[in-house]
């Protein structure tokens, strides 16, 4: 599911062994037309697990310009969170009412996968 947003997937292998990729549709909003003509864009994003601040780098595509690609940061993530394919991403901006700012972007995960024990 995506809009300007909100953008879920349910994590294939490429998602877990390299990078994942967010349309650029949900950087809208935020960065002002398609990421704002930005090719690069630097996030902080909150793990909404925990509260932490994660930083990633997103990097636009050259062939279709239609996503960003996470280049940076988040394969500590899939690590941290030990994240397998199967898994969902939700990845959102959510408006920030309480402190009078415009909001931030969060990250959390669910567990989907079946685990098997050998």
């Amino acid at each position: 599911m995506e809009n300007c947003m909100r953008f879920t997937k349910i994590l294939i292998d490429i998602d877990i062994e390299r990078r994942l990729s967010i349309p650029v549709t949900c950087f809208t909003k935020q960065y002002g037309g398609v990421g704002g003509g930005a090719n690069t864009i630097k996030l902080v994003v909150k793990d909404a697990e925990n509260g932490d601040k994660l930083t990633f780098v997103f990097s636009k595509r050259a062939a279709t310009n239609s996503k960003f690609d996470i280049v940076q940061g988040w394969r500590q993530f899939v690590c941290s969170k030990n994240l397998r394919i199967g898994d969902l991403i939700d990845f959102r901006w959510e408006p920030d009412f309480v402190e009078g700012g415009s909001g931030q972007y969060k990250i959390q995960f669910k567990r989907m996968s079946l685990r098997l024990s050998v």
